[in-house]
Order: structure tokens, then sequence, then C-alpha cells
């Protein structure tokens, strides 16, 4: 249900709710703590940058950190910038191109069920209840062959 971007996204996040404060963390480091790959992390963060939920700072000390505390960041604000059925109320995950009430798919009404309690569940979630009910961030599963 959620792409491993916006899997990604998440396990950042919580890394930051619980392991940075209000202390900017490198993206090198969120990655070797994650185990997110550091390239595509770089994208990912820059995303969640565009979107509002993080700040960067630029050079010695800088990195990321959440632009509110995790309290007042819904899980939709952080998926959102990498799940389509987040922004678009007519994405068909069955290739049927636009798809509504007046242009169904054959999955429509039962998707729709499924879209809507999904998006009703990021919407009400906050990080602070994701960051504080998950195994710490740093003890995230690793690639295989990668070691930090």
């Amino acid at each position: 249900m959620i792409s491993q971007t916006g899997q990604y996204a998440l396990r950042a996040c919580v890394y930051l709710a619980q392991e940075s404060g209000d202390a900017a963390c490198s993206g090198a480091r969120i990655a070797g703590r994650t185990g997110i790959p550091a390239k595509y992390l770089s994208k990912i963060l820059g995303d969640l940058v565009h979107a509002g939920v993080l700040d960067a700072t630029r050079g010695k000390g800088g990195g990321f950190r959440l632009r509110r505390s995790p309290t007042d960041i819904r899980l939709l604000e952080i998926l959102s910038p990498f799940e389509s059925s987040l922004r678009d109320d007519t994405a068909c995950p069955f290739r049927h191109g636009e798809c509504s009430s007046r242009s169904p798919c054959p999955g429509h009404d039962r998707w729709r069920i499924v879209k809507d309690g999904f998006r009703s569940f990021v919407q009400d979630m906050t990080l602070a209840a994701v960051a504080t009910s998950s195994v710490p961030a740093k003890t995230a599963p690793q690639r295989k062959g990668k070691r930090t």
C-alpha cells in the first residue's frame, strides 16, 4: 500500500523524531542509521523539504531537521509527495486511466473504500504517535552487504 519511497520517507522522519531533537542531522547519518541508500535518501529529503516537512541547513553543522514538532506532523504530509493515490483522487492502480464515479474501473467501488480508509488513517496519525510506538529507527534492518 505504501511505496518503497514512501516507506523510506517515513523511516527517515521517524529517525529524526526519535534521535535528533532540535539538532540538524546529516543525510549521511540518517542513511547510515536507517539503512536507506544515501543517494536515494538525498532525493527523498529534498522532496520533504519542498513539502514543508523538513528544514535543511547547508555547511558545517548543517543537515536536516523536522520543521515542526512530531505531534504537529501528519503522516499524510510525509507520504503525499510520494504516493499518487493520496494526491490524485482519480489515480487508478489498475491502469484504467482516469477512474471516478463517472468513469469507474471494475474495482472502483471496493478500491475507493480501501483508499478512503488509508487516507483517513494517514491524515489522523501523527509522526509522534508512530515514533513513540516504533523500535528506534537506528536499529532498523540494514540492507544486505552494507555496514554502517
